[in-house]
């Protein structure tokens, strides 16, 4: 069998935390870092492939790393970055996006009858979630080259929006799927503001307060094969919050 190694488009770890992730080559039998090239402090690589380690440093190191099996070696190159996380979440939210007319389905969702657009599921105001995103054209998975997600989040009947995440809450992260390297994408999201506590004031009630909102996310791509931006089919989440005494 010939020595192959699929392409790798990157890495992008948490700063500070622990993380492994095994290089795949067939007929691959030892993994060296190329001459000149010095991995990021922390970071190490096993002859057998497996990239690993602590880095309390941020930034982005271009990695070159030479494959070798009995009669051929190959050079792979990819970027490897850290970043300080966000906040951690408990509450993960998997949803599935499908490219062909960009609606929303996630595990937990309400499709009412009155409403075209799905219910979400609930969220307490002042949780931090994590929505754990998949996406789709029909049947077929697929791993768009994004550049960034967003959120947006307003009122059924209110102008502008309660919020919209920045560029800083969406993680685009390199994993191993299938028979190669795919991307997991994550968008980190805290359900708080001013604006959004004061549209729940307007629905206090004693045994406490949970009014739908109008959500969305927004799709920048890096590479303009769809468009350079797109916004997804409407969604609601239920948003709660206790009384306040």
């Amino acid at each position: 069998m010939a020595l192959t190694v699929p392409s790798i488009a990157g890495f992008t770890f948490p700063l500070g935390k622990w993380f492994s992730v095994q290089l795949y080559g067939q007929d691959a039998i030892e993994w060296r870092v190329s001459s000149g090239c010095r991995l990021p402090p922390g970071v190490s690589l096993t002859f057998d492939g497996v990239l690993s380690g602590v880095c309390a440093h941020a930034g982005a190191w271009g990695i070159s790393i030479d494959v070798n099996s009995l009669d051929a070696v190959i050079n792979v190159k990819f970027p490897l970055s850290f970043f300080k996380s966000p906040n951690v979440s408990s509450i993960i939210k998997k949803a599935k996006i499908d490219t062909q007319y960009w609606t929303v389905l996630f595990s937990d969702a309400i499709i009412s009858a009155n409403s075209s657009a799905p219910l979400a599921g609930s969220l307490r105001y002042g949780d931090v979630v994590t929505f754990d995103l998949t996406f789709f054209n029909g049947n077929q998975l697929i791993f768009p080259f994004l550049s960034s997600i967003r959120l947006g989040v307003k009122g059924i009947d209110t102008e502008p929006l309660f919020f919209e995440t920045s560029l800083l809450n969406y993680r685009r992260v390199m994993g191993f799927e299938g028979d190669g390297y795919a991307f997991k994408y994550y968008l980190n999201v805290g359900i708080r503001g001013d604006s959004l506590k004061n549209y729940l004031n307007d629905f206090e009630l004693d045994t406490g307060t949970h009014v739908n909102c109008i959500c969305f996310f927004e799709f920048n791509f890096a590479q303009n094969k769809y468009a350079e931006r797109i916004c997804s089919e409407l969604f609601f989440v239920n948003v709660i919050r206790d009384t306040i005494v």
